[in-house]
This record gives structure tokens, sequence and C-alpha cells, in this order.
């Protein structure tokens, strides 16, 4: 599927210039780009990072882990992010082999990268090489915490074998030709991505070959993330694997162990709130899931929902068309609402009966979802049609609607735009 996303670099640059372009430019040009999808051609204007533009400028100021270009400031990444707000593409997508080639140019190669291999996904990756605004963004976009690699490997575990395959006992291991501080730098922003998976929920306890993320840490003596994997429960002692392999056994010293056991005593209740992956700041349950009448505005410089590739402050609202956002617990994302408004009758009668409509829809959808209804699908189509044409008569009296638009309303079987 992306195979064809990369048509545009070698017929608009030649590698030398292309690879000339991704040193000097921190960001891609804010040009059109021409690009080939699924026989399609499309041009892909820039975009912004779906991010809060301050998170953006701290992730230059952020001094725990040094410097690091981001995928996402690339040309690259700017295409799947206009396929990703079309919904051309998920954010759990597959990066195919010759966008994987791309992104290899971009980022590097580290000893025995397992974050390139075909098939990979954006948060493995964002895991496996501490790509921090990466994690930010992608699960901004709706990427789902427990998706799998071909391997079978979440994104936290694949980070936790990333660092267990770069560090030992709290020991770099030794690549010939690679810089040790840039290996070094690449271990704290890998460790950064795990102690943020973990915070936004991850599933804790995956075993891979008799192995959790607790295992992996405690190979690496990464004590940050031990730490933060105990305090939202990961368990130490798995029952379905034998006390040898429990993860006290990966520790070498005797004061390491006894460090272990004492964080394990440590009480801990609930697992600590998730903070909203809209980077608030704010905890979920506080931020985008918090039962409010007005859902959050869709940010200005987001790419707009109605799929024509523009930012939404320069589309649907200068327009007048309103989207929102809300935390959606069943698909465990902030998802985008269009606000479809219906201007009210004005006389008292009207609007009374409108309600009323209004309420009985509600109760028939609840009904069908709780599968306590018996209504068929012939019910609905031709119950929909009286109330749409109730509606249409109440709507016209009042003048909100064209008499046109109701006839061709009430002729159809579907509401027409």
């Amino acid at each position: 599927m992306l195979e064809a996303l990369v048509i545009f670099f070698f017929s608009t640059f030649s590698r030398k210039s292309y690879l000339r372009l991704s040193r000097l430019c921190s960001m891609p040009p804010k040009t059109k780009t021409r690009v080939n999808f699924n026989g399609k051609d499309l041009k892909i204007p820039y975009a912004d990072p779906q991010l809060p533009p301050d998170l953006v400028r701290s992730f230059e100021n952020d001094t725990t882990c040094p410097p690091y270009r981001s995928i996402i400031f690339t040309i690259e990444f700017n295409i799947a992010r206009h396929l990703m707000a079309s919904g051309e593409e998920g954010p759990e997508m597959v990066i195919e082999s010759n966008f994987a080639r791309c992104v290899r140019q971009t980022i590097g190669v580290l000893p025995g990268a397992p974050y390139l291999v075909n098939k990979s996904r954006w948060l493995h990756l964002a895991a496996t090489t501490g790509d921090i605004p990466l994690f930010h963004e992608i699960l901004r976009t709706g990427c789902h915490l427990e998706v799998t690699d071909e391997h079978g490997r979440t994104p936290l575990f694949a980070g936790c074998e990333r660092l267990s395959s770069l560090m030992r006992n709290g020991k770099l291991h030794t690549f010939p030709g690679i810089d040790r501080t840039r290996l070094r730098n690449d271990v704290k922003r890998i460790e950064k991505v795990c102690i943020l998976l973990v915070e936004q929920h991850a599933t804790l306890d995956t075993i891979i070959d008799g192995k959790t993320p607790l295992h992996l840490a405690c190979a690496t003596n990464s004590w940050d993330l031990i730490k933060v994997l105990l305090q939202h429960r990961a368990d130490p002692a798995p029952a379905s694997l034998p006390p040898s392999q429990h993860c006290v056994s990966l520790l070498r010293t005797s004061a390491e162990k006894e460090r272990f056991k004492a964080l394990t005593q440590v009480p801990h209740g609930e697992r600590p709130p998730r903070p909203c992956p809209c980077w608030s700041g704010e905890a979920i349950e506080n931020c985008h899931a918090r039962e409010v009448s007005d859902k959050f505005p869709y940010p200005m410089h987001f790419i707009c929902r109605c799929k024509s590739r523009k930012i939404y402050e320069k589309c649907c609202h200068k327009k007048g068309v309103q989207w929102t956002e809300a935390w959606d617990p069943e698909e465990m994302w902030i998802q985008p609402n269009q606000v479809m408004t219906v201007p009210a009758p004005e006389s008292t009668k009207a609007r009374e009966t409108l309600a009323q409509q209004f309420e009985m829809m509600a109760k028939v959808n609840q009904s069908i979802a709780d599968g306590t209804s018996d209504i068929t699908g012939a019910d609905l189509i031709s119950g929909a049609k009286r109330m749409t044409a109730q509606m249409m008569d109440l709507l016209v009296q009042s003048g909100h609607v064209d008499p046109g638009f109701a006839y061709a309303a009430k002729q159809v079987d579907f509401m027409p735009r």
C-alpha cells in the first residue's frame, strides 16, 4: 500500500538531493507534494504536527533527552499524516518496505535495528527508536496502545526489548563504528517513550519467550522504568512462570535485588490516572472523557476531517461547519465529530413535537443497541420515512427548510444533503 507513496521522491528529487534536503531541513517544505496512492494522483499539502504548538516547542528544550530530529518533521510522515486524517489509512498502518527505506535514510541505522524490519508500525517505531514527538503525535491521532507487530509484540514490549539489546546490567553494549554518546542518548529516549507508554496504561504483563516488560527493564537495570512499571502494578512474579524466571532473577548483585524487593513492597493502590492523549496535562477523566454539554473544539491547525486535505481553520471552520472532539471509551481514542445543528422552530407546539420525535428516535436506537427491540429492518425504514416527513413538515412551516428540499427528503430512503 505505502510503497506507492515514495514514488514522488524519485520523480521529484534525485536520491542525493533528497538526502541533502533531509539533512538541511528540520521541517518539510510548505508546498504540495505529488503522490500516487492506490492508483490515484494526489497533491499533499504541508501540515503542522497534529499536536499543541507549545508541546512541539518543548521537544527542542527537553534537557532530559538530548535533541533528536523526529520523523514527524519529514516529508514522508507528512504524507502519512494526511492519509490518517482522511481515513485512507489508520494510525496502526504498516510501514511498507520502500517507505521503510526512506525512514532509514532519515533516522539512520543503529545496530541490529529490529524496528526497520518489514511490516513495522508507527508506535513501534517510536518506542524502539525513542522518537518522543512521534509517540505523542501517533497517539494523538488515535493509535491503539496494544497494536502488535508481525512478531506479536506490543509497542511497550518492543521498546523494552530494544533497551535490553543496547544495554545490559546498566552498561552499554559496544558496537563497532557506533558512537557511544549517540547510543547513550538513544537509550535515554527509548526509556522515556517506554515510561510514557506505561503512563498511558499500556498492558504491562504481556509475556513473550518467558519475559514481560518488567523482566526486560530489570535485565537492563533501567531503574526509572522499573519504578514506573511497579507503580502501575506490573507483576514482579507472574504465576505462569516458575520462581527461577521471576524478575528478580535477572538482577546480578544482592544490592540490586534488595533494591528491587524494597520497590515491590511499596503499597500501590489503583493505577495512576491516565494522562489525556491531547497532551493538555490533565487526566483523561478530567479532560476529553469528561461529561460536558459542549464537546472540546477541534484544533484549528489540525487537518480538516472532511477529507479536503486543508487545515480546519481554512476549511470547514471558515464555512461555519463545526467539528468537536470527545473521548471514545470503546475505541479508546479522541474521536472527531461533525456538529449537526437543526434550527428549532419558533412555535412552542412545533418545538415540543420535534423534541418528542428526537426522544423517540433515541429510545429506538437504545433498544436496538441493547438487543431488546423486535423492530425489523423494514420497520426501521418505514418509521424513519414517516418521522422524516413529519419533521420536514414542521421545518417547512417554521421557514427553516426549503419546500423543495423537504419534498426530496420525503421521497427517498436517506437524508439528502
